[in-house]
């Protein structure tokens, strides 16, 4: 807790504004080194990955999620035995996600014998064999948010933002992110958090997977842009809502796989209706499952939000493939960011028309014509404080979506499986995306297209 306070104070004094960084995920450039150790303690990695987009695995961890719901010690031990005595490693040590939470772990491995295939193999094997096993293994590796940091004033307790009631005809939002600065916003806002299943009885609202505390205080900025873009246009549209925060990024915008798998893995515990905004991502690891499996699971009660990445490539192509925003579940949706190029995209366009001009994804903006379905708004101008900030990204662009999905679920009840259809009919198509997103659409904030719900 000192160390949180101290991080703090370091935002407090430092009083700056980094500028619209365009790349929204940057990942750790610690290089990792296969070296000769002898056969007595050999390399915990048998080969380096090939994408230059690809992060680097952190060598000696895996995150493991295990098969049987509710896996008690006695379980849990039998199946560690087994698979360190086939693979020849032992756990140094083991982390959870610190939220009442018993099937998912990170292990902190070391070879034990010449014969360890190393942590990339052994990962593929948990993969292959996940049945016998009894796990799912993923690797864990660093990824960061973008670097857009807001003056940070004072840090007043959470309760006094937390709503007095949930209400039920509030539809909720999850902002899995750097947290929420919530003392820049005007009256309660925070879903209230009455769950039997609190995390270590102290919860309010959300969690801080980084600090494992309660108070999910945004220390960076990232999260409390997100949700500012959120929050006006819902408030622009007279939507009732409720905001759940749920930091793992910490305040240098710096998260881990495994704090974000947690995240996701609290989330659904929950129980609730969620829309969830995920404005990160990696590139290439296309094979980690544990994420994609807790989605899925929770596909009747989450719909994720996704940004699709701002390094100006095509996620379709091998080597370039964007994830969360790649999963090809019925529960989300993958967003682009488009520029407005011409004085006459600001034209109010007929309900009727459906395709609009002056639109063009921004050169920076991920693109992929299946694996990205619509563009929202890649530039922003939000004002904290009295102090103007502005944000670009395809992070921002994705809580504009957050908000149309929040507010289609608020006015018609629609299930997490079919949001995305009811947002696409509310989207116009634009005539220069040049087909490098799905059915070429554009979601107009503010300016959409009547859809005939699909009722649940």
């Amino acid at each position: 807790m000192i160390m949180k306070n101290f991080t703090k104070i370091i935002a407090i004094l430092t009083l700056i504004c980094l500028g619209s960084c365009a790349d929204e995920e940057l990942f750790s450039n610690e290089k990792i080194v296969n070296e000769e150790q002898g056969n007595e303690s050999p390399t915990l990695l048998s080969k380096v990955v090939k994408s230059a987009l690809a992060p680097n695995i952190i060598k000696d961890q895996i995150v493991i999620k295990y098969k049987k719901e509710n896996p008690n010690i006695k379980y849990k031990d039998s199946i560690k035995g087994a698979l360190k005595e086939k693979y020849y490693f032992d756990i140094r040590k083991i982390e959870t996600c610190n939220c009442d939470d018993d099937s998912v772990e990170l292990w902190t491995i070391v070879p034990t014998d010449s014969r360890f295939i190393g942590i990339e193999d052994l990962v593929a094997e948990f993969k292959k064999k996940s049945g016998e096993a009894g796990v799912e293994g993923d690797h864990n590796f660093w990824i960061y948010v973008q670097d857009h940091r807001i003056n940070m004033v004072q840090t007043p307790p959470i309760s006094e933002w937390v709503v007095a009631h949930n209400s039920p005809d509030a539809v909720n939002i999850a902002v899995l992110d750097t947290g929420v600065a919530y003392d820049f916003f005007d009256e309660p806002f925070l879903y209230k958090s009455v769950d039997a299943d609190n995390c270590e009885n102290t919860e309010i609202s959300g969690w801080d997977f980084v600090n494992k505390d309660y108070d999910s205080m945004d220390d960076h900025g990232h999260g409390t842009a997100t949700t500012k873009i959120i929050m006006d246009n819902l408030d622009r549209e007279d939507i009732l809502y409720q905001i759940l925060p749920v930091k793992v990024f910490d305040h240098e915008g710096k998260g881990t796989y495994f704090n974000v798998v947690c995240g996701l893995q609290y989330l659904a515990k929950k129980n609730i209706t969620l829309q969830v905004n995920a404005s990160f991502g990696f590139y290439d690891l296309k094979n980690q499952s544990i994420f994609e499996t807790i989605l899925n699971d929770a596909s009747d009660r989450l719909f994720l939000i996704t940004s699709s990445g701002n390094k100006g490539v095509n996620t379709d192509k091998i080597g370039n493939n964007h994830f969360p925003s790649g999963y090809n579940l019925p529960n989300i949706i993958s967003v682009a960011g488009y520029q407005y190029v011409a004085e006459y995209a600001f034209a109010h366009p007929e309900e009727s028309t459906q395709v609009v001009n002056g639109f063009a994804l921004d050169v920076l903006s991920n693109f992929g014509k299946q694996n990205v379905d619509l563009a929202a708004r890649f530039s922003h101008r939000l004002i904290f404080n009295g102090k103007t900030y502005y944000f670009n990204g395809t992070s921002y662009a994705c809580a504009e979506v957050t908000a149309r999905a929040a507010a289609i679920y608020y006015n018609e009840f629609t299930r997490p499986s079919h949001l995305k259809e009811e947002i696409l009919k509310t989207a116009y198509t634009s005539s220069s995306f040049g087909g490098k997103i799905y059915s070429n659409k554009i979601l107009l904030s503010g300016l959409y297209r009547s859809s005939v719900p699909m009722r649940p």
